[in-house]
């Protein structure tokens, strides 16, 4: 499947990089993936949509490459681009930023042959194809991803659990972990879903409320992702990564929330069996006096105006003495 675009990109003069990862081979892990079912270890589906995206801006740089040649060295117009590349000629203004980005500081090389100009057109269709599949692919892994940081609950207790241990502080250290790579990842998410929908405003003319509304988010943080939008591919941001990068940080900030709960019961667990509260915020890195804000309120205790505490056991002749006084008030309000 790799060597034909290649040959190809050959007789037309172009270099482009391959992606690290075959199409095929992403097709495969992403089937095993899904086949398994949620697992306790998101991290192996999110490490596939990180495969799936790097290959997806692979071949669209491929992609890019190719119209640029097909418009700088054989005429085609905007128009003409549009429509192979998205369907629909209305996108030529994106295309135009695609084409400048994308032309190389020296032009292309001259064609030399009567077939150049049909083979420069086969490897944008070619490439096309491709953008296709790994888009398509883009989109399923990242809904696996979502499903996967979600989660599925233990089927013994029905709760979810996220694979942790049950030693209690063994599993604090493991919470604490989660919360920390589980944050880092939703922080870098939001950048890009900013990112990208910055980049919609920039490259395709979206207006910010519209684009804010699209990422759940405020006119504010896309406006704040502007400088960064030199740094992303022009054509990578389209309305389907934002939203999909939006499902995913839905995922993340769900499971916060679920191993927050989990982080609470452990320390109290902890802290009803004895154990110190420096060892408790040693594994739950976090400082001691926020361990001893979860410590768990003593038990009530049930006091009676007649009886006194119920906890401390009365004496014999206490005992009669308030009997005695109760019934005398009793007759004397009687």
């Amino acid at each position: 499947m790799v060597a034909q675009p290649e040959r190809r990109e050959r007789r037309s003069g172009l270099r482009t990089e391959r992606p690290r990862h075959s199409v095929a081979g992403l097709r495969q892990r992403f089937e095993n993936l899904r086949a398994a079912g949620p697992v306790d270890d998101a991290l192996v589906a999110g490490m596939l949509t990180v495969d799936v995206a790097d290959a997806y801006r692979t071949v669209l740089l491929a992609r890019d490459r190719a119209a640029a040649r097909l418009h700088a060295v054989f005429g085609w117009s905007l128009y003409a681009l549009a429509r192979v590349i998205y369907g629909d000629g209305s996108h030529a203004r994106r295309v135009l930023a695609a084409v400048t980005e994308s032309m190389p500081d020296g032009g292309f090389r001259s064609p030399s042959d009567p077939s150049d100009a049909e083979v420069a057109e086969a490897d944008l269709r070619g490439a096309q194809a491709e953008v296709e599949e790994l888009r398509s692919l883009l989109t399923d892994s990242r809904r696996l991803s979502a499903a996967h940081i979600r989660g599925a609950p233990n089927p013994s207790t029905g709760r979810l659990e996220f694979g942790l241990p049950a030693q209690p502080l063994t599993r604090l250290r493991a919470i604490a972990e989660q919360q920390g790579l589980v944050e880092s990842y939703r922080i870098w998410l939001i950048a890009l879903r900013n990112q990208a929908a910055a980049s919609l405003v920039e490259h395709a003319g979206w207006p910010v409320p519209e684009v804010a509304a699209l990422a759940r988010t405020t006119p504010e943080q896309v406006l704040a992702a502007r400088p960064a939008v030199s740094t992303l591919h022009v054509t990578y941001a389209d309305p389907g990564t934002v939203v999909e990068l939006g499902e995913i940080i839905d995922s993340l900030n769900g499971r916060l929330y679920v191993i927050g709960e989990l982080r609470v019961e452990a320390i109290r667990t902890l802290l009803r069996s004895g154990t110190p509260s420096r060892t408790v915020a040693a594994y739950g890195q976090i400082s001691p006096s926020e361990v001893e804000a979860l410590r768990p309120a003593p038990d009530p205790r049930i006091v009676n105006p007649w009886f006194g505490d119920l906890t401390v056991p009365a004496r014999r002749s206490d005992a009669r003495g308030r009997t005695r006084a109760h019934r005398a008030g009793h007759t004397r309000r009687t």
